[in-house]
């Protein structure tokens, strides 16, 4: 981020994989004297509990965090009962909480 802000043109929207590299979004934005979502709509995952405190607020994916390791636990135990079981597929849903990192933007 820090290098993008430096050599230009830095991207219009941003979306971190996780809440670590979600503070590092803001930690460059901060350095670079630049502000969301003003100079970069910002999202991330995982719903940390100071993503509300940032800024305007960060929009983030919310994500069944606890579901999602008691599934990876069992479907693990049930491989090793039966490792020749058929794979299966999970999809456990999450939701998006939008704040203001990505609200109210001007677009040129």
């Amino acid at each position: 981020m820090a290098g993008w802000f430096k050599r230009g043109p830095a991207p219009e929207a941003v979306i971190a994989s996780n809440g670590l590299l979600l503070m590092g979004v803001v930690r460059a934005l901060r350095a670079a004297g630049k502000s969301m979502p003003d100079d970069l709509a910002v999202a991330g995952f995982d719903n940390e509990s100071w993503t509300d405190l940032i800024g305007p607020g960060l929009t983030v994916i919310e994500q069944p965090v606890a579901t999602m390791g008691r599934t990876a636990m069992q479907l693990l135990l049930e491989r090793l009962e039966e490792p020749d079981a058929p794979l299966r597929k999970m999809v456990l849903g999450g939701r998006c909480l939008t704040r203001g990192s990505t609200t109210g933007r001007e677009r040129p």
